[in-house]
């Protein structure tokens, strides 16, 4: 993208409403990603403020229900789940939905300018926070980095390694889809890298799982042609958490000239490739090198066997979470009111958190709870459906792919909990939904037919299309 393009678009895209939300992004990273109930509040009230700023003259459309409909019935249950559970805990749950609800909506009212600032601002915020969180791992320091299973692991303003790996994944899947468009440009491509190796220095398995479900969302949306752009990007990606990581290990001493001289080799190495990109096979032959050496290095590396196989302490916590939901099918425990308790070597070992919210939305709030809540999501996705097509604009397969992989990556963590996290899947499911925009039906309004709220004295609707 020329400059003069960048500052075009910006002008016209950073206005009140997209910068607001931003700054919700902003604030909830700072304040370890909106888990505790006051920084959740700030988040909220961040994304209401700009659900205010929006002008809702256009009118309601049948996609506006569609998506809000099902998420009412949630928010009434959480009201009846709370006379049995603790009170505030639903309160901050149901503030949590009520910021889903409303961002989705404000962005999916976004012009296209609008959707692409708030894009490349969360691309852009997610770079500063892995930056912030690779510098942590490599000098060694608290809170920006924490040393466990005998690693310094990325944190950055999240203190949470995993929840700060599934927002870098979401951003560098972002990061990926805006590439697309631009796969000669060297400053598109940058953040990529930084990305890329942020989510690495996370060692997060939730982290890769969302970034792995991301790109693939691309490839089938995007289709291999297109993928081919992110191929400067993995490279320097690559380059930059392997010269990086040789200060992760906890025994190692912090290497900073090594990782900075790293970081300039990574996008040396992306500006290159960029420029003078080589062969579809060369690419797919340097993939197939890529697996093999990681695979190496995992077997080399006895430390890193632990953050790449499946064994893990939840398993435990997962069965004892089912056995909670078969002794409260239909209500749950209550908001707040989990605790499941198991043995483990001989020990006695308990949480309130199962680690997926799937199953720990079925344990507090019961199965209804959890069918009403897939159904909203899967109302979304329905919403989602006129642009789920081969060579889809990048701006719904950034939003669809970004907001899946956090989706799927739930099912593995707290990540809901951590209220920046859902506010910006909903985010990006807006994005989505805004591009979808033009191929939805007309909306009948005191006897005139309206598509999208714009006023027209006929409208037809055929095809996916408004005429």
């Amino acid at each position: 993208m020329a400059f003069s393009g960048a500052v075009a678009w910006a002008r016209s895209g950073l206005t009140t409403r997209v910068l607001t939300l931003l700054a919700a992004l902003v604030v909830g990273v700072a304040v370890q990603g909106g888990y505790e109930s006051r920084p959740r509040l700030v988040v909220v009230l961040a994304v209401v403020a700009a659900a205010v700023l929006t002008d809702w003259s256009g009118g309601w459309t049948r996609t506006d229900t569609l998506v809000s409909a099902p998420a009412a019935v949630v928010l009434l249950w959480l009201g009846l789940s709370a006379r049995y559970g603790d009170a505030d805990v639903a309160l901050g749950y149901a503030a949590t939905l009520i910021a889903c609800v409303a961002g989705l909506l404000v962005v999916r009212r976004f012009s296209s300018d609008e959707v692409r600032a708030l894009l490349h601002g969360t691309v852009l915020l997610g770079s500063v926070v892995a930056l912030a969180g690779l510098g942590g791992a490599v000098l060694h320091v608290e809170p920006l980095a924490f040393a466990a299973e005998g690693w310094w692991r990325s944190a950055a303003g999240f203190t949470y390694a995993n929840a700060t790996g599934c927002f870098l994944a979401a951003c560098a899947t972002v990061a990926l889809a805006l590439l697309a468009d631009h796969p000669n440009n060297a400053w598109v491509a940058a953040p990529g890298v930084v990305l890329l190796g942020g989510t690495a220095a996370t060692l997060s398995r939730g982290a890769a799982i969302a970034l792995v479900v991301g790109m693939v969302v691309l490839l089938l949306l995007r289709g291999a042609a297109s993928v081919l752009a992110w191929g400067p990007v993995l490279v320097g990606g690559s380059t930059l958490a392997v010269t990086c990581g040789l200060s992760w290990r906890a025994a190692s001493e912090p290497r900073p000239l090594l990782a900075a001289a790293g970081l300039g080799l990574a996008m040396l190495v992306t500006t290159l490739l960029v420029r003078r990109p080589p062969s579809s096979r060369a690419w797919w032959a340097a993939s197939v090198v890529a697996v093999v050496a990681g695979a190496v290095l995992v077997a080399r590396v006895p430390e890193l066997s632990t953050r790449v196989t499946l064994g893990t302490p939840r398993w435990s916590a997962w069965a004892a979470g089912l056995e909670s939901v078969r002794a409260h099918v239909l209500t749950g425990t209550g908001p707040g009111r989990l605790s499941v308790t198991w043995q483990e070597a001989g020990a006695a070992r308990g949480t309130t958190l199962l680690h997926n919210e799937y199953l720990q939305v079925a344990a507090e709030l019961g199965l209804v709870a959890l069918v009403l809540l897939l159904v909203w999501l899967g109302c979304v996705l329905v919403a989602m459906r006129p642009g789920l097509h081969r060579g889809a604009p990048s701006s719904y397969a950034a939003g669809l792919a970004g907001a899946l992989g956090i989706l799927v990556a739930s099912a593995g963590d707290f990540f809901w909990h951590i209220t920046v996290l859902p506010v910006l899947a909903a985010l990006l499911s807006g994005a989505a939904l805004a591009a979808c925009r033009s191929a939805e039906p007309a909306v009948i309004d005191d006897g005139i037919a309206r598509a999208d709220g714009a006023p027209a004295p006929s409208v037809v609707f055929q095809g996916g299309e408004v005429s």
